[in-house]
């Protein structure tokens, strides 16, 4: 197995959510229980931390290195800043917390997991494109000849789309009601539209 393969194998929804945040993410643990469960015979993974001072500032620098049985390695790094305080935690808690999150970002460069906009697991449906843009446009036609002119446009690729064809049906709809209705007033008015 080579280092594309297992990246292949490796899959790690963001399984977890902040409530506080409102948002999915992926633990260092569970990173790791996917790569062990795809690792393949004689194959091992590391993952070390070092601290170092950089700008006045600590930080702790996780590596992450996975050992094929052929003898082959790969290593990536992950950072975290390690502050010296924080609210409510011990200096031990601290450590462990700069810890955690550089050795999620090890993990993850390793694995190259991504960071979830395109991730296949980290989505509840299926990806579909966004064709709002062209809705509004058919929706903004003022008259029947401008909604022929933007529809033409749009070409086929687009014209065969459901939400596309329901766009263009409803706006004609309304369009051709609009211009009924203004030849009914205007036939009821003598014609010129003048109220005499």
């Amino acid at each position: 197995m080579s280092l594309h393969d297992l990246q292949i194998a490796v899959h790690v929804a963001k399984d977890k959510v902040n409530e506080f945040g409102g948002y999915r993410y992926r633990t260092a643990e569970g990173i790791l229980s996917a790569i062990k469960a795809a690792l393949p015979e004689g194959a091992t993974i590391i993952v070390s931390d070092t601290l170092q001072e950089l700008a006045g500032q600590i930080f702790v620098t996780a590596t992450a290195t996975v050992r094929f049985a052929d003898g082959m390695e790969h290593s990536a790094q992950g950072h975290a800043m390690h502050p010296l305080t924080k609210k409510g935690m011990d200096p031990a808690q601290i450590t462990g917390t700069s810890s955690s999150y550089a050795r999620k970002y090890a993990l993850s460069g390793l694995m190259a997991l991504d960071d979830g906009s395109v991730d296949p697991d980290a989505r509840k449906e299926d990806y579909q494109p966004d064709h709002s843009a062209h809705v509004d446009r058919l929706k903004a036609c003022d008259t029947l000849a401008e909604l022929a002119h933007v529809w033409k446009e749009l070409g086929r690729e687009l014209q065969c789309l459901p939400e596309i064809l329901k766009a263009k049906d409803a706006r004609k709809a309304e369009l051709q009601a609009e211009a009924e209705h203004d030849k009914a007033v205007k036939d009821d008015l003598g014609g010129d539209g003048i109220n005499y």
